[in-house]
């Protein structure tokens, strides 16, 4: 597969809006359920992603789009750079493949697919790192014990 330098979300390079059939209207859905704007705007450049990838493959309506598109798509984000040539977090991959599950999931809900090709793919989760304390905290937590504040 070949190297992508693509941007999109905090970049300050938008990627282009060419969004496959039903995308628009998914995001509008999202905006009438009073799903957050930040949420949608985020849903829609994890489309814009999958939009781009899938004109790649030469699709132009969900029916057209297979399992081996998904995995494929899951493979070609790997490949994407930020404009400081890093991979795209791990995290933010994820995020993206549950966009577009979540915009197939409803294509099908909606009947504009007959059938899923979200067939045993896994998106995956990525584990959150605890946050240290810093040593002030670590002090107020000392402190309350020594004043008995805690009890079994």
């Amino acid at each position: 597969m070949s190297d992508h330098t693509l941007f999109g979300g905090k970049s300050p390079v938008a990627l282009p809006w060419a969004p496959l059939p039903h995308m628009e209207e998914w995001l509008q859905n999202l905006a009438v359920e009073e799903v957050t704007p930040a949420y949608i705007k985020a849903a829609k450049v994890g489309l814009t992603h999958f939009a781009m990838f899938a004109q790649t493959e030469g699709i132009k309506h969900p029916d057209e789009i297979t399992r081996a598109h998904i995995l494929r798509f899951q493979a070609y984000l790997t490949s994407i750079r930020k404009p400081s040539g890093d991979p795209l977090a791990k995290s933010y991959r994820t995020q993206i493949m549950k966009y577009v599950r979540n915009w197939v999931n409803w294509l099908l809900a909606c009947e504009h697919i007959e059938s899923t090709p979200w067939i045993r793919i896994k998106v995956g989760k990525v584990d959150k790192k605890p946050k240290p304390l810093e040593d002030d905290e670590i002090a107020l937590l000392f402190d309350a014990h020594k004043k008995q504040a805690f009890s079994i």
